[in-house]
């Protein structure tokens, strides 16, 4: 799957430091296509309401959807 197909839906993220993030994927920033300027993007989550967290591609062990 692409980062893109994950976009308005609800996902939860592990990360590489073993913390699990849920939340809305709103936003991907700063997305190329190459492995060069992965580190650079930037997965937006809203968690709830109010709240939203940045999230690095480079950070990421794997993303699933929440069904």
């Amino acid at each position: 799957m692409k980062l893109e197909d994950f976009l308005n839906k609800y996902i939860i993220i592990e990360k590489r430091d073993g913390k699990k993030v849920k939340g809305i994927l709103m936003d991907i920033r700063n997305h190329d296509e190459g492995e060069e300027s992965a580190g650079y993007t930037t997965l937006v989550l809203r968690i709830d309401g109010k709240n939203y967290k940045n999230v690095y591609l480079i950070e990421i062990d794997s993303i699933g959807e929440v069904e």
